[in-house]
């Protein structure tokens, strides 16, 4: 298992852009990938529960990755997340 964390420095939280980003993302890879933020926890590849978790300015997100692709996608989330950032 690999995760990654990371603090939602948008004023607006984690919106649909960043969202998006993470689930194209996700979809490319045969691990499971999860998001965990203030007790809720999201499917990566399901933009619904990703804004589900009401991820807000500030909020900690836990992105764990578990499979037989888990390094590469958990870089690629990075580097999706980074981008869409700014």
């Amino acid at each position: 298992m690999r995760e990654w964390r990371f603090q939602i420095t948008d004023p607006c939280g984690l919106h649909a852009r960043p969202a998006s980003a993470l689930t194209m993302t996700a979809r490319k890879f045969q691990s499971e990938l999860r998001g965990d933020s203030n007790k809720h926890s999201a499917d990566l590849k399901n933009i619904i529960e990703i804004l589900g978790l009401g991820a807000e300015f500030g909020d900690d997100v836990l992105i764990r990755a578990e499979g037989p692709d888990e390094a590469e996608a958990i870089e690629a989330l990075k580097e999706a997340f980074e981008k869409e950032r700014g």
